[in-house]
């Protein structure tokens, strides 16, 4: 085998490990930011659960326009838009930024996920 064909094959290999790592890793970070969310709420008198955000989430990664509906539902606000713009968005009191996920980690994960290289 070629050394381009080898480095190809490693190349695919390291990027099939990282999918299946990060797409173990990303919905627990979701759920942490959500808890994040749901603390934030709660200082400003808004009380949901995130058990409250995953009835709407569909058993799906948890992301903010659920965390908007689970508000919506306790009557706080009168549509997801409201939820966004009293509490959710950018420089409200509830927002949360995305999840970055940083290289030292995302090489944790690779290598946890079984990639034999050094």
């Amino acid at each position: 085998m070629k050394a381009t064909e080898m480095l190809k094959k490693q190349h695919r290999e390291v990027a099939t490990l990282f999918r299946k790592a990060l797409n173990s890793e990303q919905p627990k970070q979701k759920t942490q930011l959500a808890q994040e969310i749901v603390e934030k709420l709660a200082v400003v008198g808004v009380r949901i659960r995130v058990e409250d955000i995953e009835k709407f989430s569909g058993g799906k990664t948890i992301g903010r326009p659920h965390v908007a509906r689970a508000i919506v539902e306790t009557g706080a606000v009168g549509s997801v838009k409201e939820a966004f713009d009293r509490y959710l968005g950018e420089g409200r009191p509830a927002f949360v930024g995305r999840y970055r996920l940083e290289a030292a980690d995302a090489v944790r994960l690779v290598r946890a996920a079984g990639f034999p290289y050094k």
